[in-house]
């Protein structure tokens, strides 16, 4: 989530922590995400109802893998992947939200930049857009139901991650 900058968070907006977030997301919520083992929240949305299309965008929610976890991903991934493929469709196979998760290696060669990195990112979304200004119940619902989807999540992963390096101590 992006420091809030050197202007006011805008109309929509609110700060928290010195981030500017939606203004209808509610501190636990932010909160629970603070306390994730294993990611990071890169960025949340509320939905908003946008004029310029037919109808407005919905909730989502992207996290990163926390640095220290990217080794362990890194060198697990072909043991665990199937495993992390099955939390994910148990957690989320419905037709109301859409979850995409990324493993990505990049490499920058250039006189001015050389790089091996290395990420594992998801996005989470409801596939409702907003159609109110107002957070209605069906969105702070959901957004409750996959705050508790995503720390379950969060506690599988670390698991499964981790479990050589703890059975072999």
């Amino acid at each position: 989530m992006p420091l809030r900058p050197n202007r006011p968070c805008r109309d929509h907006e609110r700060e928290w922590r010195n981030h500017c977030v939606d203004a209808n997301l509610e501190n636990t919520w932010l909160e629970a995400f603070n306390n994730l083992r294993v990611f990071s929240l890169i960025s949340i949305c509320e939905g908003h109802v946008n004029s310029r299309l037919p109808v407005g965008s919905g909730p989502h929610i992207n996290l990163r893998l926390k640095d220290q976890y990217i080794p362990l991903m890194v060198g697990e991934f072909d043991r665990v992947a199937y495993r992390i493929q099955e939390k994910l469709m148990e957690l989320w196979a419905d037709e109301t939200t859409r979850v995409e998760a990324k493993f990505e290696f990049r490499m920058n060669a250039s006189r001015s930049r050389q790089e091996i990195s290395r990420s594992f990112a998801m996005r989470i979304e409801w596939r409702r857009p907003r159609t109110d200004v107002a957070m209605d119940e069906d969105t702070s619902e959901w957004f409750l139901d996959t705050i508790e989807r995503i720390q379950i999540y969060d506690a599988a992963l670390e698991g499964l991650l981790t479990e050589r390096c703890v059975g072999s101590q």
